[in-house]
């Protein structure tokens, strides 16, 4: 058997170690870490000797006995690449079977958790900007086609482990950002110049004024989900801020992500659209100024 991770001493117990040797040569390893209720910071060794990859409903069961834990979501968080579908459904069971022994913080972080799970499964398994390209060039752009490709700029929510310059001794937990950090990020990485390369210059003007309306009702609610989660808000410094530094075209919006695709192609849709139909572009610069 691998040797433990050197870490391992810092959350582990003895008796636990010496629980987990046994277990690990027995083999069952869903039913013991359901009866033992090992410390998740073996999720990292798991890991290691890729034991998920057969017993991922058993890893997501046994979180599932730790939710009311901080340190718990702490662990999962800095391991999400384990936990698939199957974890999502395991986990989204579990937390509302135990609504009320859980603090509304930790659901929240949960509820966080069980979205990234699923949203890190879709992108995998869609590759949807591949199956929309060859029809964007070919200038199939139907209702259908734009709310595809309306669906693939939106901003979707992912969550990573936080870190910090520093940490107060005992810091006090009052969002789920206190205890994870949320990144808004766009299926399969589209940006601004691929986007481009494919859309056709030409297109008609009322098609352009069409995928600006459903960008700008995708970010609006993208903006509104992030306010709902704490990382974006109307008045203070947030997260789009940091993804969009300018909405014209300019050299600092360089390597940014999140927010910024959704923002910089609509706001250069509309220029082009200025330029073929003024009234139309009127009427949506309107909108946004009353948004």
């Amino acid at each position: 058997m691998s040797e433990l991770p050197p870490d391992a001493s810092i959350n582990i117990s003895e008796l636990e170690r010496e629980q987990l040797r046994f277990f690990l040569a027995d083999g069952d390893l869903g039913t013991t870490l359901i009866e033992l209720n090992p410390s998740l910071a073996w999720l990292s060794y798991f890991a290691d000797l890729n034991l998920q990859q057969k017993n991922e409903a058993a890893l997501a069961a046994w979180v599932g006995k730790n939710l009311d834990s901080v340190d718990a979501v702490r662990e999962v968080v800095a391991r999400i690449h384990l936990f698939k579908t199957d974890s999502a459904r395991i986990l989204d069971h579990q937390l509302n079977a135990q609504r009320d022994r859980i603090s509304l913080l930790l659901t929240k972080c949960w509820q966080l958790i069980i979205r990234h799970i699923h949203n890190a499964e879709r992108g995998k398994v869609q590759n949807e900007w591949f199956e929309v390209l060859p029809h964007i060039k070919r200038g199939e752009i139907s209702p259908e086609m734009l709310m595809r490709v309306t669906r693939m700029l939106t901003p979707q929510l992912f969550v990573e482990k936080r870190y910090g310059w520093y940490e107060e001794p005992e810091p006090k937990l009052e969002r789920p950002t206190d205890i994870l950090s949320v990144k808004y990020r766009v299926e399969d990485g589209v940006s601004e110049a691929d986007f481009f390369s494919a859309w056709p210059k030409d297109a008609v003007a009322e098609v352009d004024a069409k995928l600006i309306a459903y960008l700008t009702l995708a970010l609006s609610l993208a903006l509104a989900d992030a306010i709902d989660v704490g990382v974006e808000s109307n008045t203070l410094l947030s997260i789009s801020d940091i993804d969009v530094p300018s909405v014209a075209a300019h050299e600092q919006n360089a390597y940014r992500e999140g927010f910024q695709p959704i923002v910089r192609i609509t706001a250069e849709l509309w220029s082009r659209l200025i330029r073929k139909d003024v009234e139309k572009a009127l009427s949506i610069l309107h909108s946004w100024a009353s948004n």
